[in-house]
């Protein structure tokens, strides 16, 4: 029987040149026997998609804030939609400066029993030991030094859907609450996130499901060994951040690099209505 997974996406400010890409990937590698529907958290109401015939497009208008607020209030937002998402069977996030480049699919869903219906990744930068677990005890984010065990990436999570749901708004209380005492944890929802799973069961995914993309940073971690499922690209993160307020600088079209100019044509085909 086919199951309807939910994918949380958030693409604002020069995120969204992310996005496409990302989705193209998704296509051939993300629950292929299965029913996708995309949550996608977007500040770009004209932008449109090309999308496989078994994925569903959801966009929720979202403002476009600076860092760190487009990752700390991803809570907020999926709890927004809450009733919307009772149609999926499982909920997974994703950061969207990602590329799928394996397969994934029933080997990452929990057992709710055992495990929670909770699936968490681990970090590769902390692979083989550490973290970053926040240690301002004036945040709900703050960890125990004795259950600081693995920690876990926040670019990948997700479970059963009633108990992400649990645990969604968990973390959203506890970000709300910071917010009201102007406390913000380090690593903003990332700190919550292993609060969370400290004292929690849920299923473990290696960092295939996160892996960075520079191979001599993987050697660094003493990861290499690690067959990757899921990249986050290398890129400027001050580049990216900093921008995201501001509309990029139209060119003209001899300016245009080949990619560029690919996509203005894509664009201008969408626009005539030939999708």
């Amino acid at each position: 029987m086919k199951k309807t997974i939910g994918l949380f996406l958030i693409s604002t400010g020069n995120y969204s040149v992310f996005l496409q890409p990302y989705i193209d990937s998704l296509r051939n590698h993300f629950f292929k026997e299965d029913r996708v529907i995309i949550y996608l958290f977007f500040d770009k109401p004209t932008y449109r998609f090309l999308l496989p015939s078994r994925f569903s497009l959801i966009c929720i208008p979202t403002p476009t804030l600076p860092f760190p607020y487009p990752t700390l209030y991803r809570y907020k937002w999926i709890c927004s939609i809450e009733k919307e998402v009772q149609v999926c069977d499982y909920l997974f996030y994703s950061d969207v400066d990602m590329k799928m480049v394996g397969d994934v699919g029933n080997e990452i869903l929990p057992d709710e029993t055992t495990e929670d219906g909770i699936v968490a990744t681990r970090h590769p930068g902390f692979y083989n030991g550490g973290g970053a677990f926040c240690d301002d005890q004036r945040s709900n984010a703050y960890t125990l030094p004795s259950n600081r065990g693995a920690y876990f990436a926040g670019g990948f999570q997700g479970g059963a859907t009633k108990k992400y749901m649990e645990a969604v708004k968990y973390m959203n209380d506890g970000i709300e609450d910071d917010s009201k005492k102007n406390v913000m944890a380090t690593w903003h929802d990332e700190g919550h996130w292993n609060h969370y799973l400290s004292t929690r069961k849920h299923k473990t995914l290696t960092p295939e499901y996160c892996m960075i993309e520079q191979i001599d940073q993987r050697a660094v971690y003493g990861i290499t060994h690690l067959v990757p499922k899921l990249i986050a690209l290398k890129k400027d993160h001050e580049k990216i951040r900093t921008l995201e307020n501001m509309p990029m600088q139209e060119k003209n079209e001899e300016e245009l690099t080949e990619a560029e100019l690919h996509d203005k044509k894509r664009e201008e085909w969408l626009r005539s209505g030939n999708m």
